[in-house]
């Protein structure tokens, strides 16, 4: 199989920590190189020198390594002051793997209300290429040609247009906790919030702390499908939590996601989805508030 290739332009809020959401999807991803922000340069003395600039404006790219052959370039300016722009590039040797980089992008995009966008191969195939030739560099440090490789794969994105669609599983959010709720206590908060749900088909109903089983509730909306609360005990801890106190999130999951109960299509399916995921967001927090603990949204970033 021929090696391809995959350039991803990712538009997010200056502030962002771009090594943290990698690390949400990527645990061992490493800067090989941390950006440095502009600073001053030394003042060029002498008549001749009157007029030249005096800072730096470019600062130095990071360059952070996700995975083997994946890498996270930038930041780089856009046309709004609060936004920058990372490049996500990915060489798969055999073209079997898929791009992975490139749907996290797409899931952090929309964990930021950001955008995410892809240049035309050439323009892509040279990004990669200069990124991958930054990587064997001395000091693995980006050099102008990412630069320059990446206004040519900017400009191609700005003539095709941004994608600031939403993830679908960007909606649903898991609650990590070191306490137990019990099924009835989670009967009563799916009640308060507007919920019709009941006992009579849960199928499992946990033990205690030693062996819980776990349960699940259906809580059906008036018009718009079903909220599914699923309480297990999580056998492996997900890569966002890692980097927490364990005391900040133990064992117990409990998962809200939603369900679609008619056949309207997907349209019809997406208007209600919609609608509901304020309701799923309102009953992680009082969750949270109730038993304390961590969550996470369906594509594994951490919520504040």
């Amino acid at each position: 199989m021929s090696v391809q290739v995959s350039c991803t332009a990712l538009v997010v809020p200056r502030t962002i920590d771009v090594r943290t959401l990698a690390r949400a999807w990527f645990p061992h991803a490493t800067w090989l190189r941390e950006p440095l922000a502009p600073r001053p340069a030394q003042a060029l003395v002498g008549a001749r020198f009157r007029g030249a600039p005096a800072t730096d404006e470019n600062g130095a790219l990071g360059l952070l390594e996700v995975a083997d052959g994946a890498r996270v370039v930038g930041p780089f300016p856009t046309a709004r002051d609060d936004e920058v722009t990372w490049w996500v590039t990915e060489v798969d040797e055999d073209g079997s793997t898929g791009s992975v980089a490139r749907a996290w992008a797409r899931a952090v995009a929309a964990h930021t209300a950001g955008a995410t966008g892809t240049p035309a191969h050439p323009a892509a195939g040279a990004l990669v290429a200069a990124v991958e030739h930054a990587c064997r560099a001395p000091g693995a440090g980006p050099d102008a040609g990412v630069r320059e490789a990446a206004e040519r794969a900017w400009a191609d994105v700005r003539a095709t247009g941004l994608d600031r669609s939403e993830s679908v599983r960007g909606g649903w959010r898991t609650l990590f906790s070191p306490m137990l709720v019990d099924v009835q206590q989670a009967f009563d908060l799916l009640v308060r919030h507007g919920l019709r749900t009941s006992l009579d088909n849960v199928a499992e109903r946990h033990r205690g702390v030693v062996g819980a089983l776990g349960y699940t509730l259906v809580g059906r909306t008036a018009f718009d499908g079903a909220v599914v609360l699923r309480m297990y005990r999580a056998e492996l801890e997900p890569p966002a939590l890692r980097e927490l106190p364990w005391r900040d999130h133990g064992p117990f999951a409990y998962e809200l996601t939603w369900q679609s109960e008619h056949e309207g299509g997907e349209a019809v399916d997406a208007i209600a989805r919609r609608r509901v995921l304020p309701t799923i967001t309102r009953l992680a927090h009082a969750m949270r508030d109730a038993c304390t603990g961590t969550i996470l949204t369906g594509d594994g970033f951490v919520e504040a």
